[in-house]
């Protein structure tokens, strides 16, 4: 179990990186990169966090594939989206219309990093 916790969580991580790297390069250029090396650890860390309960609904098949991964992916939004806040404190919890952008960024790649992490689950983990 805990091999396909760490390779799950590496997968979604690696997605979310490469997605942060690739929507921000043409607008940053290399300090995109350089940020994505930060954003990995930050990524992999809640993965970590998240897979085990992600792999123990996966194999107990309550829900359907589909809504599992819809389910996935909206709380992946909601977790990126919050994990500003959590990062830096009062600052990243002021929601306004500048920071719906930054924030839904952050929501974006949450996503991402659920539905990697589902992926790599519904094709390793057996039931």
């Amino acid at each position: 179990m805990l091999k396909h916790i760490i390779a799950a969580s590496v997968e979604s991580a690696f997605a979310g990186s490469v997605a942060f790297a690739v929507v921000t390069f043409p607008r940053y250029g290399w300090q995109s990169g350089l940020l994505t090396v930060f954003i990995f650890p930050v990524a992999l860390i809640l993965s970590i966090l998240l897979a085990y309960p992600l792999i123990r609904l996966w194999q107990r098949r309550w829900l359907s594939a589909r809504s599992y991964l819809f389910a996935l992916v909206v709380l992946g939004f909601l977790l990126g989206a919050a994990t500003p806040a959590a990062m830096f404190g009062s600052a990243g919890t002021m929601i306004s219309l500048e920071s719906l952008p930054f924030l839904s960024l952050y929501g974006y790649i949450g996503a991402i990093c659920a539905a990697g992490g589902w992926n790599y689950v519904r094709r390793k983990v057996a039931l």
